[in-house]
């Protein structure tokens, strides 16, 4: 079981407002494809030509591997926290890297910030 604090951090990577909740919704009753003002950000972001090393954006998961990442949690803790595998969280980590052109969590966390990630 994951504890109360752990779950209120981790939810609060994605924790939208009501309004924006209720309008995907309604969004997607109506047919529509709906993805979060962050997301549509990013995206637009990449297209722009200052986007990624890659064409390939970051996974939701990469996204969340990367917040934690961000905040000093060693792979192990994020392993715990996401009950996932170690080995799990260094595949999501290397992919991270790659996808991002960088080498070290230094890079990685200015990349983060100049790209709005975090």
């Amino acid at each position: 079981l994951i504890s109360e604090s752990a779950w209120e951090e981790m939810t609060c990577l994605f924790a939208p407002s009501l309004g924006e909740i209720y309008n995907a919704v309604e969004m997607i009753l109506m047919g529509y494809s709906f993805f979060p003002s962050e997301t549509l950000n990013f995206i637009n972001h990449l297209g722009s030509g200052k986007g990624m090393a890659s064409d390939m954006p970051l996974s939701n998961r990469e996204v969340t591997v990367l917040r934690y990442l961000a905040n000093g949690l060693s792979n192990k803790e994020i392993a715990e926290q996401l009950l996932l595998s170690n080995k799990t969280i260094s595949a999501h980590k290397s992919n991270i890297y790659s996808k991002l052109g960088v080498q070290s969590i230094v890079e990685l966390i200015d990349y983060a910030k100049a790209h709005e990630l975090l």
